[in-house]
């Protein structure tokens, strides 16, 4: 399953923390994926 990190300055980055959140096709609701959530420091 694709993971999806930040992009910050033009540049994949896959931040600092380990929770994900998943990705959801909204037609079926099926998880297509996970996105990094962000942290503070990632700001």
């Amino acid at each position: 399953m694709a993971v999806i990190s930040h992009w910050l300055n033009n540049k994949s980055y896959p931040g600092t923390r380990v929770d994900t959140a998943p990705v959801t096709n909204p037609a079926t609701g099926a998880v297509t994926g996970q996105v990094t959530l962000a942290s503070v420091e990632d700001a």
